[in-house]
């Protein structure tokens, strides 16, 4: 059995009207006028294609192809639908209709799974609108609680509470999934590796650690002409000298850690004024949570001594933090064997971005797939994967998928 990737790319090209950009991406905010259209369409897909339909109240949706064994352990299959500002088309999108694919085409051969199997559109998995990411499989997992999922707020104020009742995906939470057997997750490597190398697929084998910091620094905000330079407190100042120290630190470490300073904000922000308060975020990964520990105290270390050199003020706010995770012996097994079977070229490796499956690994065994990002390209308008690389790990879904859930 293949899959159809015309029936794919045609739903992949619908998908891609809703938050559509002037270049090609997307701004599909999670819980958002368009996340919802998106939703809608894939709610009706999958109506059409028999499965029988619920929502969470994360507002996570899910799809049920029973098995012959209804009372079996599912096999979970899927991803996100929202995108950060000015994304790309493929992140989670591929991983959602890569498992529609595999129900569609079981459908197709008439093929009888003995476990049920399932799809699902996780919410806010980017935390692009609503901080931090990994919301609705957060939820549902227990790493998060209802009530702190639904206060998040967005730039504007706005609840994901309010907004997900807004737009009509307030479900419940005897949705949520029951026992599962495993869960697996298509996605773009998100990264350079397996274009550099020319191979198809990623078996990835877990995902690295990371921690998100908000740092605040208040100075004082003066004319920027009659004030002398020795008689400032430049937040602003101390902020550029933090950023670029926080660059260095990830060498320092080195062992895979990378930093990335995502998030700036300045006030007034006005040209002939000193910077009176600076706000900006740390992204700090790391496969070991050793390292990610030791980044953290060394950071602290560095806004303390700057701050003082140069007479600011600060707060450190841990916004997130997610450990290391590695997954299932079983399910990476499964999923190696079955692009074996297909005769693609792959590699064994980590994941440097982080995905539904490290919550979804707190519950269940899970395995999850990588094709190749051109270019290495990701949350980005540019962003994008082959499409004979896309089939490929499509089929590798689907191979994967009726080993775990075996055939009648």
């Amino acid at each position: 059995m293949d899959i159809n990737l015309s029936r794919m790319l045609e739903r992949f090209n619908t998908l891609a009207r809703f938050g559509a950009t002037e270049r090609g991406g997307l701004s599909r905010l999670a819980l958002s006028d368009a996340d919802k259209e998106a939703r809608d369409q894939f709610v009706s897909w999958l109506i059409e294609a028999g499965l029988a339909v619920r929502v969470d109240d994360a507002g996570n949706i899910y799809g049920r192809r029973e098995g012959t064994n209804s009372v079996a352990p599912a096999v979970l299959m899927g991803s996100h639908l929202d995108t950060v500002y000015k994304g790309g088309r493929f992140d989670g999108v591929i991983g959602v209709l890569g498992a529609f694919e595999v129900v569609e085409t079981l459908n197709d051969y008439g093929v009888q799974t003995r476990a049920p199997l399932e799809l699902v559109v996780f919410t806010n998995e980017e935390g692009a609108r609503f901080q931090p990411a990994l919301l609705g499989s957060g939820l549902i997992t227990g790493y998060f609680t209802r009530d702190f999922v639904y206060s998040r707020r967005d730039q504007d104020g706005k609840t994901f509470g309010e907004e997900l009742e807004r737009i009509g995906y307030k479900g419940k939470e005897e949705n949520r999934p029951g026992p599962l057997e495993a869960y697996l997750e298509l996605h773009v490597e998100q990264g350079p590796v397996l274009e550099a190398e020319g191979l198809s697929v990623g078996v990835v084998e877990g995902i690295q650690g990371m921690v998100w910091l908000k740092v605040t620094i208040w100075g004082d905000a003066d004319h920027a002409g009659p004030t002398p330079m020795e008689m400032r407190r430049d937040s602003m100042v101390a902020a550029a000298r933090i950023i670029s120290r926080v660059r260095e630190l990830s060498y320092q470490l080195g062992k895979g850690t990378v930093t990335t300073v995502g998030h700036l904000c300045l006030e007034p922000n006005i040209v002939n004024v000193i910077p009176g308060k600076t706000v900006f975020t740390i992204d700090m990964r790391n496969p070991r949570d050793e390292i990610i520990e030791q980044g953290i105290s060394a950071v602290k270390e560095i806004i303390a001594r700057i701050c003082e050199n140069e007479k600011v003020s600060y707060m450190i706010d841990e916004l997130w933090r997610v450990g290391a995770t590695s997954f299932d012996l079983r399910v990476v097994q499964t999923v190696e064997d079955s692009v074996r079977e297909r005769g693609y070229s792959y590699k064994r490796m980590i994941s440097g971005a982080g995905h539904d499956a490290q919550y979804m690994a707190r519950v269940t065994p899970v395995g999850m797939i990588f094709v190749p990002s051109i270019g290495g390209k990701s949350h980005t308008e540019e962003e994008a994967a082959p499409w004979d690389d896309i089939e490929r790990g499509v089929n590798v879904l689907l191979t994967s998928a009726l080993k775990l859930a075996g055939i009648d």
